[in-house]
């Protein structure tokens, strides 16, 4: 009987020294794919009106459209005329502080200054495998910079290290950071004041309709009870 070839011998002692599958390690994952899925998306954004767009970008702006519009074609005039240059003249205030603010809320990059510095390039997604952050002791593996402060943060929707990070604001399209912190805080007070600026004439516009109707309504009785003396 002929003895199996040298190979066969080697493969089969190798096969019997296998552990079994249950107990054989897993071969080590690939490379994750840290491609951006759109590359269009992936690029530093700059200030606010840099686009796309947000939605609620745009109905905010339709919004604010919409109520000065009705305020200076509607509302103003059905007041008395004696108050309208006044509360024209407040309301045109109140808008012009907020415009200068919402647009230098959004047009003030607050970015790191080292990253100001330099031109928009594509950012790639984190690898998780070698970063659990995007900041690791003080530096930034996606902008690839040294921070200069721990309340500095990285942006996924901005794709940038914002210096004294609060939050990402969808209105603005833009994040808020201690560069652009003070004309934010600006933009909403202004807000708010035209917002309670609309609804106070809207209350008024109510009051002087009533009392207007009131008005009438006396002086057709009066009218009524001279003709019935007569």
């Amino acid at each position: 009987m002929s003895s199996p070839p040298p190979a066969a011998a080697a493969e089969d002692a190798a096969a019997a020294e296998r552990p079994p599958s249950s107990q054989q390690p897993l071969p080590p994952p690939g490379p994750k794919n840290t491609a951006p899925p759109n590359t269009a998306d992936r690029h530093r954004r700059r200030h606010g009106l840099q686009p796309p767009l947000h939605p609620l970008q745009l109905v905010g702006w339709l919004a604010l459209a919409a109520l000065s519009t009705g305020a200076f074609v509607v509302q103003v005039p059905a007041l008395p005329p004696a108050f309208q240059p006044a509360l024209t003249a407040a309301l045109s205030a109140v808008l012009l502080v907020h415009l200068a603010a919402h647009l230098a809320a959004a047009l003030v990059d607050p970015a790191e200054e080292e990253l100001r510095k330099r031109r928009s390039v594509e950012v790639s997604q984190l690898d998780r495998q070698k970063h659990l952050h995007a900041i690791e002791q003080g530096r930034c593996h996606l902008c690839d910079i040294w921070v200069t402060g721990r309340r500095t943060k990285h942006c996924g929707y901005c794709n940038k290290c914002v210096a004294g990070f609060d939050h990402h604001c969808k209105w603005l399209n833009q994040c808020v950071g201690s560069r652009n912190y003070a004309p934010f805080v600006m933009c909403v007070a202004s807000a708010m004041a035209a917002s309670a600026t609309v609804a106070a004439l809207a209350v008024a516009q109510l009051v002087v309709g009533r009392t207007h109707a009131v008005l009438v309504q006396q002086d057709v009785k009066v009218g009524a009870n001279s003709l019935s003396r007569i």
